[in-house]
């Protein structure tokens, strides 16, 4: 990482849109998640407007008598008016709205480390392309009522947006972190075999989402669990395997004297955030699956996603040895 050499105020002012900018990444996969699980993912038919408005309707009676007809593209059906559906979806795209804006900002202040931190400002601008085209994919997912495959590229351009905003934060404030050179190569292989196993988790997890809302018009919900295939199953290994390699990851990271506190601390949110997850699958499974449950779990595994990506930085920060002897 380059040294930064820009006044001050600049610093400041990153550090804070960059928080806000995580935040909303964070804020837009919940209200997502509480789209899909309610079942709000077709509430606004068209794209950006919905129904045809800036402000969605309240009421039925705010719509022409042949609106299911008027919105419906090619063969697919428009739902009948639901207002809580339409409003929990028309928040979910004003969260994504924010977020547009937001990454807007940061890239604009990026601006004046053109000449000290070249990277900065390149990562800024790949994070505005990458809300733009998470918008366009928005609007493909809608077009196609819901396509699972262009569900999963969606959740996968979130942890894409989500990554680039956790590197530009961690580079505005650890500008002055120090490289240790005798950090252990363990450390670093670790961290990134965790957040490897973190995403697998997450896309076999979305293919277990799919599986439920095939099942969700075949069976009753208590009967889902049962019917589930092999994806489950994995999805449960998965679990196990994430518990025991980050509790070994943490491990050597409160072990090693060289670690930074801000990277145990965030060692502790990965954990945490393990330890809820996995209580939420558990209420999950054992509890037919609660609707609120769903967007919890979904957040926490990006909550972990983004501490085990903070980890690779700092394991790449601080310059390991290639022999890994302590």
């Amino acid at each position: 990482m380059s040294t930064l050499e820009a006044p001050q105020k600049v610093y400041q002012r990153l550090a804070v849109i960059g928080t806000i900018t995580l935040v909303l990444v964070y804020l837009v996969i919940l209200a997502g998640s509480v789209v899909r699980a309610s079942g709000a993912g077709m509430g606004c038919p068209d794209w950006p407007k919905c129904f045809g408005k800036l402000i969605p309707p309240t009421d039925v009676s705010e719509l022409p008598a042949n609106y299911r007809e008027v919105y419906a593209e090619e063969h697919n059906a428009v739902e009948e008016f639901n207002a809580t559906k339409t409003w929990t979806e028309y928040i979910n795209r004003l969260f994504g709205a924010a977020l547009g804006f937001s990454i807007l900002i940061q890239l604009i202040l990026a601006l004046p480390l053109y000449k000290t931190d070249k990277w900065f400002l390149v990562l800024s601008f790949l994070n505005f392309i990458g809300i733009g085209f998470q918008a366009w994919l928005g609007a493909v997912v809608v077009s196609s009522a819901l396509s699972p495959a262009k569900i999963t590229t969606h959740m996968v351009m979130a942890l894409v947006i989500l990554a680039i905003g956790a590197t530009l934060l961690f580079r505005i404030q650890n500008r002055h972190l120090h490289a240790f050179s005798g950090y252990p190569t363990a450390i670093r292989t670790t961290v990134g075999a965790a957040l490897l196993l973190t995403v697998i988790q997450v896309l076999v997890g979305t293919q277990v989402r799919e599986e439920v809302d095939v099942l969700l018009d075949q069976v009753a919900r208590s009967e889902i669990i049962a019917g589930l295939g092999i994806s489950f199953g994995i999805h449960r290994l998965l679990a196990l395997i994430t518990f025991f390699l980050n509790g070994w990851l943490m491990h050597l990271i409160f072990t090693e004297k060289a670690s930074p506190n801000l990277m145990k601390r965030w060692m502790l949110v990965v954990m945490g955030s393990i330890l809820v997850s996995v209580a939420s699958g558990l209420v999950l499974a054992g509890n037919s699956l609660p609707a609120v449950a769903q967007p919890i779990h979904l957040l926490l595994a990006c909550i972990m996603f983004g501490g085990q990506f903070t980890l690779l930085l700092y394991a790449f920060k601080l310059t390991p040895r290639k022999d890994g002897a302590r």
